[in-house]
């Protein structure tokens, strides 16, 4: 900075020194011909000063040109340099950069080696797993977290040395290079108040909402503001009342809500136009604490390793879980996928007599034909760490001995796949993977390359008959527990589709029932739900006589019953297949029908299609 801003100076005295010359040629010519003589040369002079004026103001204006540049450029320099002099964290920089980089190798070398973090945590995740199967124990807290405890920070992640500014203060040391975080600048205005800056989804300009940050050197007793002004979600459950999560290593608590003073509002008008801003204050408790913020309760995909090792490994549940990878990233991970089988269909058969060996065959290929398979997915958004805690206490509950999960694993062979999209998870975005797509709308035609744990699921749903399949999200917006699903043009359909959505919030306070939404939007007809609703659940007809009647318009004829039970809790479709077929849905329609899906249609045996959210 120093050596940019002296040569501004020396270009503006050599063009000083430069317009001086001119003007004494100037002058010389003028003496030259009020003497009036008539020599070759006073002609010459006479000649330039006859245009001279005109060539004199063309180069003043010049000149008044290039010194309100020299001007705009030193005042540039000059507010560049007040910024950095007041920045204390930037992800960018060329150091943090490569200990972001380092991060993330680390992550992908330990889920190709299969190894864990420590020996010890995973043999204490067992015992504790052990504990939670046998006796029960609930999701959050320090120690009882689940089945692992709680997805802890990293305590060994890197921060910055604190930055001393001009006023002799130093500031807090932050770090965002960890696996999930997200952080990409911080600037301190004063000690206790700090404007950060999070980091856009991979290969996007947009996607800023999930943040997750640790700082050091701190004080005790020290009260310290916290404003996150890129924040791009219009509303936020911050407006009602919702806090950050926090955790702070000395206190030993674990992950709680924290803080006070939350507001969430548009950011001011010299910002970026559309952006939102978070504000909380915090006072540290201890002298050199470690604390760590975040969006809500992280789960990572270190984590889920660990927990998916001890499930396998558990002495009853791994009898009949089976760990397999449904894909591998285009980031080089592998998208993890559990099959759970009843007992009976995993447990080994005795030897027997050549005589019954092959009847004994036949029927367990029948039995296999016939089982009915559920698919559960989750944390498609990367963003969304609640789904990802869903899923975690669901596999608890359907690997445990309690006569409803064992009741669930007869009815059903269950394929679980509880992170779509561990490249977004690892690097720390809110919404899209490293493709910088939002995996959740391209179900209609995803792409084997870019989008290859879509692709897969797609194909996974095709060959196996599917009779449930329910994908678990968060919500930004919404409280509780609530079901997104598709609606049918039959009403014995639609009775199916909201009968578990309709129990659920008859045995539980914490559902719902009035956010549930069964409806189909042409915003959200590449969605998982809708993709697989319209080509599974409402093409149960001949596909062909369906597709005749898309391309005229028509809507379908609906047979009337007397003896088809109805449901008081739905509405009756009398013209679902119009209002979805209207001319400015048409052309979308018939993608869906005609495109890259109608080839490799679905075999048409889902009954049941949700999106689980909280």
């Amino acid at each position: 900075m120093s050596g940019t801003g002296d040569s501004v100076p020396d270009a503006l005295g050599s063009r000083e020194g430069g317009r001086n010359e001119y003007e004494r040629a100037l002058q010389d010519a003028e003496v030259l011909v009020s003497s009036g003589s008539d020599t070759e040369e006073s002609v010459e002079y006479r000649d330039l000063s006859a245009g001279s004026a005109a060539r004199r103001l063309k180069a003043d204006h010049f000149t008044d040109f290039i010194d309100e540049v020299a001007d705009g450029i030193g005042s540039y320099l000059h507010h560049l340099e007040d910024k950095q002099r007041g920045r204390v964290y930037d992800r960018h920089s060329p150091e943090e950069s490569a200990r972001w980089r380092q991060c993330v190798q680390e992550v992908h070398i330990q889920a190709h080696e299969g190894r864990q973090r420590n020996a010890k945590t995973a043999e204490a995740a067992r015992k504790l797993l052990n504990k939670h199967l046998l006796g029960g124990s609930s999701i959050g807290g320090s120690s009882s977290c689940g089945a692992l405890g709680p997805c802890r920070p990293p305590l060994d992640a890197p921060f910055q040395e604190p930055v001393v500014l001009p006023d002799g203060k130093p500031r807090l040391a932050f770090s965002g290079c960890f696996e999930s975080g997200n952080l990409a600048v911080a600037e301190s205005e004063n000690p206790t108040s700090y404007t950060l800056y999070v980091d856009h989804d991979v290969n996007t300009t947009g996607y800023t909402q999930w943040f997750y940050f640790g700082i050091q050197g701190a004080t005790a007793g020290l009260r310290v503001n916290f404003r996150i002004v890129n924040l791009k979600k219009a509303g936020s459950l911050f407006e009602e009342g919702m806090l950050p999560v926090v955790w702070s290593e000395a206190s030993g608590r674990g992950w709680e809500r924290g803080g006070t003073d939350v507001r969430y509002c548009p950011t001011d008008r010299h910002r970026r136009k559309g952006d939102h801003t978070l504000s909380f204050s915090y006072a540290f408790e201890y002298d050199n604490d470690t604390v760590f913020f975040a969006y809500h309760y992280p789960y990572t995909y270190g984590y889920l390793q660990s927990f998916l090792s001890a499930l396998a490994s558990h002495p009853y549940a791994g009898d009949f879980i089976r760990r397999d990878v449904l894909c591998e990233t285009i980031g080089g991970v592998n998208c993890d996928m559990l099959k759970i089988l009843s007992e009976k269909a995993s447990s080994p058969t005795p030897p027997d007599s050549r005589q019954n060996s092959k009847t004994r065959c036949g029927d367990e290929e029948e039995q296999s034909v016939s089982r009915r398979v559920a698919v559960i997915t989750g944390r498609v958004h990367p963003g969304e760490s609640n789904a990802s805690w869903m899923v975690h206490g669901f596999l608890l509950f359907l690997c445990s001995p309690a006569p409803e999960a064992v009741a669930l694993r007869e009815a059903f062979d269950w394929i679980v796949i509880p992170m779509l999209n561990p490249d977004g998870v690892i690097q720390g975005n809110y919404r899209c993977g490293l493709a910088g797509v939002d995996l959740n709308r391209i179900y209609d035609s995803p792409s084997k390359k870019l989008h290859p744990e879509i692709y897969h699921l797609k194909q996974l749903l095709r060959d196996n008959p599917v009779e449930l399949f329910i994908d678990f999200h968060g919500h930004s917006k919404k409280e509780g527990v609530f079901f997104y699903g598709g609606r049918s043009h039959d009403d014995q359909e639609n009775a199916d589709i909201r009968l578990l959505p309709r129990m659920c919030a008859m045995a539980s306070e914490d559902f719902n029932w009035r956010a549930c939404n069964f409806g189909v939007q042409q915003s959200k007809l590449s969605t998982a739900r809708l993709v697989s609703f319209l080509n599974l659940a409402s093409l149960r007809h001949t596909p062909s006589k369906l597709l005749s009647r898309v391309l005229r318009r028509k809507p379908m004829v609906r047979r009337r019953t007397s003896t088809r039970p109805t449901c008081p809790t739905t509405r009756t479709m009398s013209r679902s297949l119009q209002t979805l077929l209207l001319p400015s849905r048409l052309r979308r329609r018939r993608q869906l029908l005609m495109g890259n899906s109608y080839r490799n249609m679905y075999p048409l045996r889902v009954r049941v299609l949700w999106t689980l959210r909280r």
